[in-house]
């Protein structure tokens, strides 16, 4: 089930997980580098210009369907910003022991479509970010240093995620 709302002024915050590639943060399924201080846009160019990377639970990626850059996300469409409306539903989509993630919270506003377990945004930015191994040294000095360009807190994930009650949502 998705609907399309209004217009968000103010953001939404969602979460979602980022890979850091090439020495910079990225989006996790598809090739978008994302850039410090500056929102993201979302864009739509069809399957020509989208990159999905595997194997997570992703076999060809969402459907796509060519449209102008601003109407997106179009809800008949597959593109948008992603994020988990909570931290426990991300949890369950992740499989555990990847590298090089990043788990965080993200706004989300503009256009947004709204579906069962997250949302699909026109514009994006991090909120903050989450590592499982957090000291200060150590995040200056290994991968996540790039995060702190973000200019948002980087805290340890939160130990009281517990397993959303799907159940009750199908």
């Amino acid at each position: 089930m998705m609907h399309v709302s209004d217009t968000y002024i103010l953001p939404v915050v969602g979460y979602r997980v980022w890979v850091l590639r090439e020495g910079k943060v990225s989006s996790y399924a598809v090739d978008n580098f994302w850039i410090p201080k500056r929102a993201n846009v979302a864009q739509c160019g069809g399957y020509e210009h989208v990159k999905f990377w595997g194997p997570h639970k992703i076999q060809s990626g969402p459907r796509l369907i060519p449209h102008a850059n601003y109407v997106a996300p179009f809800a008949e469409c597959g593109c948008g910003f992603y994020a988990f409306k909570t931290l426990p539903y991300l949890m369950e989509w992740l499989e555990h022991g990847e590298p090089d993630i990043m788990v965080g919270e993200v706004y989300l506003w503009g256009k947004i479509v709204d579906c069962q377990y997250g949302y699909r945004a026109q514009y994006a930015y991090p909120k903050r970010f989450y590592s499982n191994s957090y000291e200060d040294n150590y995040a200056y000095n290994n991968s996540t240093f790039q995060v702190r360009e973000f200019s948002v807190p980087v805290e340890p994930i939160p130990e009281a995620v517990t397993q959303p009650e799907f159940a009750d949502e199908r």
